[in-house]
């Protein structure tokens, strides 16, 4: 953690200082999301061109904001989570004249392309060394689900809190035969409708890793008294994550009990490096050497079809 400043008076003094040094071209790459980076260029004479995120916008055609010069500034944002590629030419006028957009263009990555051989069978190998690196084939039905796999479309979450959601802390807590699972829906990938569930789906549904060669996130746990656990339960459900929670219904927590939670190591991870003052729930917190995919898989055969009964 450290000193936290506003973006746009970051932003104008940074452009202002690339400027001073020579530079005639000032490139703000941003994850603000749509309309702070249109605050950003309102309120800025220095940055000349916004690279964006965070809001996943579909910016087929740039938008331009006129800065306090009078410019218009373009912005412009590639979608998200890899479904598209943007290509940006610039025209840059001498002395600092301007900047003038030439072409902007999205290239969806499914839009169909003519098969390359090459790279055909540079996928092929690559899926062989995948198998043979995890033990099993992805393409394996493993179980089936009445229920979507909720997660993103077209980069935007489906469901922030879903029956889905709730088995993922099911298993999770059972795996490791802790009190309470806790499941974040924004940790979530790909949208899946009902029907047969392969790993590959487990893997696109969750696709999240530490280290190559992991099977997804590792569980991790930590005993709370009931006293902490309220407060941190309170604090978690309030961040907009879309948590889900499973194991103890509506009972009345005991303040001088014991519960163990389980959740994903990453959870772990964000609190130590963002949220300091919250570290303090994490006293004694363990890594279990359990992992997401293959815990889900176990869960899957135990109880497939999968409901919301």
């Amino acid at each position: 953690p450290g000193h936290v400043l506003y973006p746009n008076p970051v932003g104008e003094a940074e452009g202002k200082k690339a400027k001073a040094q020579g530079r005639e071209l000032v490139i703000a790459l941003t994850h603000l999301g749509l309309s702070q980076d249109q605050s950003l260029a309102a309120n800025s004479s220095s940055i000349d061109v916004i690279v964006g995120g965070h809001t996943h916008s579909k910016l087929t055609k740039a938008s331009f904001v006129k800065n306090k010069l009078g410019k218009n500034i373009p912005i412009v944002q590639a979608w998200a989570h890899g479904l598209a590629v943007g290509t940006l030419l610039l025209d840059v006028k001498e002395g600092g004249a301007g900047v003038e957009v030439v072409e902007y263009k999205l290239h969806e990555v499914g839009a169909p392309l003519a098969a390359d051989e090459e790279m055909t069978d540079f996928v092929a190998k690559s899926a062989d060394k995948r198998n043979q690196n995890f033990a099993i084939n992805w393409g394996e039905i493993i179980g089936e689900t009445k229920t979507p796999m909720t997660g993103y479309v077209a980069g935007l979450p489906v469901s922030r809190s879903s029956c889905w959601g709730y088995h993922v802390a099911t298993a999770a807590r059972r795996a490791v035969n802790a009190s309470l699972g806790i499941h974040i829906s924004n940790f979530e990938g790909v949208y899946k409708a009902p029907g047969p569930i392969t790993y590959a789906d487990l893997a696109d549904n969750f696709p999240h890793v530490r280290k190559y060669g992991d099977q997804g996130w590792e569980i991790a746990t930590v005993f709370m008294s009931g006293y902490k656990l309220k407060p941190f339960l309170m604090w978690i459900s309030r961040r907009g994550y879309g948590v889900t929670f499973s194991g103890m219904g509506y009972k009345q927590l005991d303040d001088k009990a014991t519960y163990r939670i389980a959740f994903p190591a990453e959870l772990a991870l964000a609190i130590k490096t963002s949220f300091p003052a919250y570290r303090k729930y994490l006293q004694g917190l363990k890594y279990t050497g359990k992992f997401y995919w293959p815990v889900m898989v176990e869960y899957l055969k135990e109880h497939s079809p999968i409901n919301c009964k």
